[in-house]
């Protein structure tokens, strides 16, 4: 039915460990890779901890808000195709994330957001790991919440990390691609040649 499509939209997180994120790269999230957290709805405090390593400090909101949902923007450290995103919420005795979108857009403000991806978490107090199905080059992503997990007073979240390809990588993928292409039409062409010869040979 209706309902059950409208779900099949949503990214399913991974549980994962600290350790495992640290093998991803560079988290483009980083307050110290210099990325910023710029904004969220006027209920919520602390949306500058979710780009810090302290997991005692998290963004919190009321669940249930006058208008609208409960969001934050932060500015990542340099544009790249956005590819993964990781959320914690470390926090016991407050409500979490369930269901979330994210926006993407090279400048902000911006009334003109491109969606990145729905995407649905668990309950669980690990880290949990979404992969983006088509990754878009962004500066900037505006996380809305859209429900969440258990009936507290508060929603809290305590991280948010971003992985992906900044454009040098993305143009050295194009040529790394294009050479592999180019030595590949030389040896069908080298192949070709020999086959002719070969033909002549064996027609003299």
């Amino acid at each position: 039915g209706g309902a059950a499509g409208a779900l099949d939209k949503f990214v399913l997180g991974e549980e994962v460990s600290f350790k495992h994120l640290a093998s991803l790269g560079v988290n483009h999230a980083g307050f110290d890779m210099g990325a910023k957290s710029l904004a969220s709805n006027k209920e919520a405090k602390g949306h500058s901890a979710l780009l810090k390593n302290d997991q005692d400090k998290y963004w919190i909101s009321p669940c249930r808000i006058d208008r609208g949902v409960k969001w934050v923007v932060i500015e990542l450290n340099e544009i790249i195709h956005v590819r993964t995103i990781a959320v914690g919420s470390f926090e016991y005795y407050s409500s979490t994330p369930k269901t979330f979108q994210v926006l993407a857009h090279l400048s902000y403000p911006t009334d003109q957001w491109n969606v990145l991806g729905h995407f649905q978490a668990s309950s669980s107090r690990n880290f949990q790991l979404f992969t983006v199905k088509t990754p878009i080059m962004a500066k900037f992503l505006k996380i809305r919440i859209i429900s969440h997990h258990a009936n507290e007073f508060y929603c809290t979240m305590s991280s948010i990390k971003v992985w992906g390809t900044t454009q040098w990588e993305e143009m050295g993928k194009m040529l790394d691609a294009n050479e592999e292409w180019v030595e590949d039409v030389k040896r069908q062409l080298d192949g070709a040649e020999e086959a002719a010869a070969d033909a002549e040979e064996a027609a003299s």
